[in-house]
């Protein structure tokens, strides 16, 4: 669909509408859209970290997101502190399981803030290229 303010066409993905695509390139334009990267931590148990001195932690409450999603963000961070090795190579089936999890939540997390916000996956073993976490 092309944006009737910028004459530059924008992305309506499945979940969406053409009228809150709109809306959000109107806030992308006005520099209201949030950054939110999506990475685990030892010191964040919702793996969410937002560029802003309010509220630089933000969770799902703060984010309207489903209690379905603020649930399996906290078992895929759990997982993460109980298996992840920081002293040598991950287990396999540790690390397909919980990549696998990652990727999945990261494609929730965008599609439930898509009206206000950007998910960024990164942190340590985040390949962008590829798009995935890569231990």
């Amino acid at each position: 669909m092309i944006d009737p303010i910028s004459q530059i066409e924008i992305p309506v993905p499945p979940f969406a509408t053409p009228e809150r695509a709109i809306k959000r390139a109107e806030r992308e334009r006005a520099g209201q859209l949030r950054q939110i990267r999506f990475y685990p931590d030892g010191t964040n148990p919702w793996s969410l970290w937002e560029n802003t001195e309010t509220n630089p932690l933000p969770t799902p409450h703060d984010l309207g997101l489903s209690s379905q999603l603020a649930a399996d963000l906290q078992a895929w961070y759990e997982d993460w502190s109980v298996n992840f090795r920081y002293d040598g190579p991950q287990d396999e089936d540790f690390s397909r399981r919980w990549l696998t999890e990652g990727a999945r939540l990261a494609a929730q997390l965008r599609e439930e803030v898509w009206d206000f916000a950007e998910i960024i996956p990164g942190g340590s073993g985040w390949d962008a290229k590829g798009g995935r976490w890569d231990y």
